[in-house]
């Protein structure tokens, strides 16, 4: 009794993060997320939501291309403003289709997020989005390069 008593202590912050639907990561720790995208439907996408109240800095792992994008309402017609991560390339590019010259390479994409080898290096404070629909399945790797655990909510939604 005493032994379930301390690993239940020893695990008490992955626990109550686990209730609270986030997920709970020491430095350099990782975790698996499945995309398994509808795609036997005739329309079919698949999104990454993030969201931290802290900040933290995780490596996203399991994609050639990454994008993250918004629609806004610009006159009579809704236009796509984004950032587009070339995993492959090394290349970062932003995209608006508002100008003309609508893609421009870029250093850093939205909010400090950069390419790191294999992966992109995302700082998350607040709530994040990246379109990852392919059309097969398979999974993302998330890993915690903060310096301090971190907790933060991360949900694939397949449509």
């Amino acid at each position: 009794m005493l032994l379930v008593g301390v690993f239940i202590f020893s695990k008490r912050y992955e626990l109550y993060y686990f209730f609270q639907g986030k997920e709970y990561l020491r430095p350099n720790e990782s975790i698996e997320l499945a995309v398994r995208p509808k795609y036997e439907q005739i329309e079919y996408s698949s999104d990454l939501y993030l969201e931290s109240d802290e900040k933290v800095l995780l490596k996203l792992e399991g994609r050639d291309i990454w994008s993250e994008y918004i629609y806004r309402q610009r006159d009579s017609y809704l236009s796509k403003i984004g950032y587009r991560y070339s995993i492959a390339e090394q290349v970062i590019e932003k995209y608006d289709s508002t100008k003309d010259n609508g893609v421009v390479i870029v250093e850093a994409g939205h909010k400090g997020a950069t390419i790191d080898g294999d992966g992109l290096i995302v700082p998350l404070k607040g709530k994040r989005k990246y379109s990852v629909t392919e059309d097969h399945d398979y999974s993302i790797t998330i890993t915690n390069l903060s310096d301090k655990p971190v907790a933060f909510r991360a949900i694939v939604a397949d449509r």
